[in-house]
């Protein structure tokens, strides 16, 4: 698509076939981030080649958009691209679209660039089938857009480097890792499945997507990880990790910790640990001290019984601030109706086993969510005026997509949003259909 916007300035896609585009894009966001600030600006070159080498299993160049200046030699001013993604809640799966590396330049702000490049991806995300969009990013900025922060990101642990226990003298090492392989691809998606089996909120990948982690991405990209299979000392492959180690930051950042079911977290605790620590000492051995890593991070969605461990390890578990996805559902009832199956078996043997009745949910606008049950079974979701009656429950700010989402329960919303409310039949419903709920939704971008 290509389309002109103000002041001479033309949005397009890459498929619009400019080569200039392809070819400058990685530098435009290389100085906008360096201009920014950032000290590690040049990981954009990399990043884009993941994008643009034809590799990637879900990014085409249709999900790609510039802004350029043809006064400036059709320089680039503003970007961003789309990452079609499938995720799952519980196990229904949901296509979502992810917007991501949104940037423009200095001179070109306040022009409503982005609004414009935000409504094609909107437009192509819809297209595709995308019952919703993610992203994350900047502090409250993504609010304008229609997007609600909604859903747990970042580190959920962390784990001093100098508190991983030593291997004692007449103790053996039982577990050790390796990088994994393409061979390696059923074993990682089998596990993932296996990890994945309580439900929660989580990133669907297939063998594609592994496939590209392995063997296409950049190794200089930031989302590039490494991926290692734990080995059991007979040779048997129980599991894997994958980490990020860089040369900017004073961390590792471990994504994903998984062991399927031929051996357990406490038993290959420490081994994977040191081996990781290993790792880590032959990738920063030619650095200053300075910048070897004090920490290890664990990301959001690790096992509770890895989070024991890490506890009784002397780490820390943040209960406290952690980040958020922005989340944006343009049809709030298309959503619920697709989610139906999850909400119903909820339902089941709750304190409101068999409901007959509706739900009627404000908004703080003109209009409400009604969801009608019959017998436990949800038989429409509908969006029906305000009128004098008044809601059963009211969540201002897009709101309750934190609900939806098992981020928050309504009550604790209360504490710094006085007007949400639940009468009887609401909170029982609310509790019920909408219990928090584990994530995991990628490491990285893309």
């Amino acid at each position: 698509m290509k389309k002109e916007i103000r002041d001479g300035l033309l949005l397009r896609s890459l498929s619009e076939g400019v080569a200039s585009d392809a070819q400058n894009l990685g530098q435009f966001y290389v100085d906008v981030f360096t201009d920014e600030g950032a000290d590690d600006g040049e990981i954009f070159l990399p990043w884009m080649d993941d994008f643009l080498g034809g590799n990637h299993p879900t990014v085409s160049l249709d999900d790609i958009w510039v802004v350029v200046d043809p006064s400036q030699n059709d320089r680039i001013v503003s970007a961003l691209l789309l990452i079609p993604q499938t995720w799952r809640y519980d196990h229904i799966e949901m296509k979502v679209g992810r917007v991501e590396i949104v940037a423009t330049h200095t001179d070109y702000r306040r022009r409503g660039l982005i609004r414009e490049l935000m409504t094609v991806a909107h437009e192509r995300s819809a297209s595709l089938g995308h019952i919703m969009q993610g992203i994350t990013g900047i502090g409250h900025y993504y609010r304008r857009f229609g997007y609600a922060m909604a859903i747990n990101l970042g580190s959920d642990a962390q784990l001093p480097i100098a508190m991983i226990p030593k291997l004692k003298p007449d103790q053996m090492t039982k577990y050790t890792l390796r990088l994994a392989v393409t061979s390696d691809i059923p074993n990682l998606v089998a596990w993932e499945a296996y990890e994945q089996r309580d439900g929660g909120l989580t990133l669907k990948r297939d063998a594609s997507d592994w496939e590209f982690d392995i063997n296409y991405r950049h190794p200089n990209s930031p989302p590039t990880p490494s991926i290692y299979i734990i080995v059991d000392s007979d040779g048997h492959d129980v599991g894997f990790v994958t980490f990020k180690l860089d040369k900017y930051y004073q961390a590792i950042y471990l994504w994903q910790y998984i062991v399927g079911d031929q051996s357990s977290y406490y038993d290959t605790f420490d081994d994977v640990l040191r081996a990781i620590k290993m790792i880590a000492d032959d990738f920063y051995a030619t650095l200053p001290e300075d910048k070897y890593p004090r920490m290890i991070y664990f990301e959001n969605g690790i096992s509770s019984a890895v989070k024991t461990m890490i506890h009784k390890t002397d780490g820390r578990i943040n209960h406290d601030r952690v980040y958020a996805w922005y989340v944006r559902v343009d049809d709030l009832p298309a959503l619920i109706k697709h989610l139906a199956p999850v909400l119903e078996k909820r339902l089941e043997g709750s304190g409101m086993n068999r409901f007959t009745g509706e739900l009627n949910i404000g908004l703080f606008d003109l209009n409400r969510i009604q969801i009608v049950f019959e017998a436990g079974k949800i038989k429409d979701v509908l969006i029906v005026e305000i009128t004098k009656v008044s809601s059963d429950t009211a969540f201002p700010y897009h709101t309750f997509l934190n609900i939806l989402f098992g981020h928050r329960d309504w009550r604790e919303l209360t504490h710094i949003l006085p007007e949400v409310y639940a009468n009887r039949k609401a909170d029982m419903l609310l509790t019920a259909l909408f219990p928090k709920m584990r994530t995991f939704l990628g490491s990285g971008v893309g």
